[in-house]
């Protein structure tokens, strides 16, 4: 017996549902990816990403849109439901780094004063590249670009966050705009942690890939 045309639309819409709600089941022994997420329509919104990839964004999504980017970062991800977006309507995909506990630790010794903002050379695990971090109307930007790897384009960094002697940011591409930009065949996230030494004028650090962490270091070339 053939299979009418509604059959199928409801067919379609039951499995794309509990395939949602499977995947981001697994959040619950999965780590999921703090992020804010811009849609085509240029709205702004909190998500837990627990997928991203065969043009499908599986996340928790927060209900709340925001017109300003700051506005997304200031909010939390309260109220999340489970959904499935296609990644053709996704913009960007902004992953933030977990948050670290300040501490003592944190802070540059007394009468040391830390210089966040310059361009470093980097040598992650081997792979030699340029971070060049400034400040504009209050708020701290950068950039990270490897020679050797892919286009070898500048890629804004995501989550830029400094304090006292720490530094955190994510390095990713997750939609085909960017993929396209950086010259990449996969999607990636890279999550970065540091610590300023010497005044500011070195960063020492690891990052996180696929699990794995890896060392990193950056000396201020200017």
């Amino acid at each position: 017996m053939k299979m009418t045309a509604r059959l199928r639309k409801i067919l379609k819409g039951v499995s794309a549902t509990f395939l949602a709600i499977a995947l981001c089941g697994a959040l619950v022994c999965a780590q999921a990816r703090r992020a804010v997420v811009l849609g085509a329509d240029g709205k702004y919104f909190r998500a837990r990403v627990a997928w991203a990839g065969a043009g499908l964004l599986v996340a928790l999504r927060a209900p709340a849109l925001f017109g300003d980017r700051a506005k997304a970062l200031e909010s939390d991800d309260a109220g999340s439901v489970p959904g499935v977006t296609l990644l053709k309507s996704v913009t960007l995909i902004e992953f933030l780094p977990d948050p670290v506990d300040a501490g003592k630790d944190d802070d540059a010794p007394v009468g040391e004063a830390v210089n966040h903002f310059g361009q470093f050379t980097v040598n992650a695990a081997g792979n030699m590249g340029t971070l060049v971090i400034w400040a504009q109307d209050g708020a701290a930007y950068g950039t990270i670009r490897f020679p050797g790897w892919g286009r070898g384009v500048a890629e804004p960094l995501k989550g830029l966050a400094l304090s006292g002697r720490s530094i955190r940011f994510v390095r990713s591409a997750s939609t085909q705009e960017e993929l396209r930009y950086v010259g990449a065949g996969a999607a990636y996230v890279q999550e970065y942690y540091g610590e300023y030494r010497a005044g500011g004028n070195e960063i020492l650090g690891f990052y996180t890939v696929q699990g794995q962490r890896k060392q990193w270091e950056a000396y201020r070339a200017r």
